[in-house]
């Protein structure tokens, strides 16, 4: 029940503005960092990945809670953590296709007696 109170109060500070959406979001992220981080990190994130990643999530449910995206269907945390999961595996997959793209992509070889040409040009 105290999570319950806990999410209403995030949800409504949030959806107050001002002052009250600061503290909001102030507290969403103290209390879910360390667990936040800890999770990104054993999906496969850096440290420092970790911490960018839980940052876009905090602000993408903040944005999702003041547009009215958030239904809440689940807990605050709950969909945090999806969020950020979701965030994680697209950053994943784009590092994925730009390797797959870079190991197609032949780079030509100069020679370097050609290359003071090249620049006199």
């Amino acid at each position: 029940m105290k999570k319950a109170i806990q999410d209403q109060a995030i949800i409504q500070g949030i959806r107050a503005g001002g002052p009250a959406a600061d503290q909001a979001l102030r507290n969403l992220y103290q209390s879910q960092r360390e667990r936040g981080l800890a999770f990104l990190q054993q999906q496969g994130a850096s440290s420092t990945e970790a911490a960018d990643i839980f940052q876009d999530a905090v602000i993408a449910v903040y944005e999702n809670i003041q547009s009215g995206k958030f239904r809440g269907d689940s807990a605050v945390a709950s969909y945090l953590f999806s969020v950020a999961r979701f965030i994680w595996l697209n950053r994943v997959k784009r590092a994925g296709i730009r390797e797959k793209v870079m190991d197609k992509v032949e780079v030509p070889e100069i020679e370097s007696s050609h290359l003071p040409q090249l620049l006199a040009r």
